[in-house]
């Protein structure tokens, strides 16, 4: 995701490099790195993503407060979860588990899941959940449902072959397409099958593979960042 936002701005390298910080856990230089690209991180949108795949609420929130085009998003968050619409309910699912919010990430995707069960959303984030707390039996228990889901979205399929035990990723990937809108969904959910599995190098792979092809704005590809290198791969930790 980074990489394909940045492209376009001619300072790829200089991304890989704060890029690479990261991954070397040294969070605190790649932030000021990433306030370098723009003095004003109320318009810095490295900065932003960064805040969001290392999991820091309060700094993300004051630079999407001064955004109108967040203010719908920061409503959704805000608002009681037992009321949202399935839209919001997606919204929470994904930033709460960025957030480590943890009881609200979980009540989100078991409502989503149960309103929207042929979609992945809620499934990758009890996944995600699950994991978090160290439950495999419920992170295997939500892999039986992606593998039994009825669906002929591609991405989806290949993520089904992976945690139905056909076939691994290498075999699957070929299905994925930039242009599906579902392919980061089922791209996060083959890669979560493999860190259920203990095989997080497996599981990283997977991610590598995929974070090249995600949109530049797809939530789901900053859920993957930060399995690889944010504060979700350290929530996953053993």
């Amino acid at each position: 995701m980074v990489q394909i936002q940045c492209q376009a701005c001619g300072a790829q390298e200089e991304i890989d490099r704060v890029i690479a910080l990261e991954r070397e856990g040294r969070i605190q230089e790649a932030g000021e790195r990433w306030l370098a690209f723009c003095p004003d991180p109320e318009i810095n949108p490295w900065m932003q993503r960064f805040y969001e795949r290392q999991g820091m609420e309060a700094p993300w929130r004051r630079i999407v407060d001064k955004m109108p085009h967040w203010a719908a998003l920061l409503q959704q968050l805000d608002a009681d979860i037992e009321t949202g619409d399935p839209d919001a309910l997606a919204t929470h699912a994904r930033y709460d588990a960025l957030f480590s919010r943890w009881d609200r990430a979980q009540k989100a995707a078991e409502l989503f899941n149960a309103q929207r069960p042929w979609n992945m959303t809620g499934k990758n984030t009890l996944i995600l959940c699950a994991l978090q707390r160290g439950d495999k039996e419920a992170a295997e228990a939500v892999g039986r449902e992606i593998a039994a889901m009825g669906t002929d979205r591609p991405a989806y399929q290949a993520a089904q072959k992976v945690w139905s035990g056909e076939q691994s990723w290498e075999e699957t990937h070929v299905l994925w397409d930039r242009n599906d809108p579902y392919f980061a969904q089922g791209a996060l959910a083959t890669a979560l099958y493999y860190f259920s599995r203990d095989n997080a190098d497996t599981g990283r792979k997977v991610i590598e593979a995929a974070l090249p092809l995600c949109p530049p704005m797809e939530t789901t590809g900053v859920l993957m960042e930060s399995l690889l290198y944010g504060s979700l791969s350290r929530a996953m930790a053993p």
